[in-house]
């Protein structure tokens, strides 16, 4: 699942995922708020989670879902343009499994997805 409200970060994501030796059937949404009922529905595997997002933020979102009973295992992969010293340790606080800045390389968030989908 990719959430972010900017949609060419979601297009870049998706071509990113569709890198994959084994592309997965993957699921968009803009919002924060849509999260959790999207995850009861969709089942992701992985979420790739933008921090800032209308509606809730993504700290949150990772944390409530991270905290659910189905979303223990969910792997979340957050991206942010806004990683500053010291924020990394804060971001993965929320439970996130990995943590990466924007801009980032198709071929570079692929093989971080890979890596993550490996540790299930």
């Amino acid at each position: 699942m990719v959430v972010d409200d900017d949609k060419e970060v979601r297009d870049l994501v998706v071509a990113s995922l569709q890198e994959l030796k084994s592309v997965p059937e993957i699921e968009t949404v803009d919002s924060g708020r849509s999260v959790e009922e999207r995850v009861k529905i969709f089942k992701p595997n992985l979420i790739v989670l933008d921090l800032k997002l209308p509606g809730m933020h993504g700290m949150k979102v990772c944390d409530k879902i991270k905290k659910s009973k189905t979303g223990k295992k969910i792997k979340i992969l957050i991206l942010t343009a806004y990683l500053t010293p010291g924020a990394r340790e804060t971001v993965m606080e929320c439970g996130a499994d990995y943590c990466m800045e924007k801009p980032f390389g198709v071929m570079e968030l692929a093989g971080i997805v890979e890596k993550l989908l490996e540790m299930e």
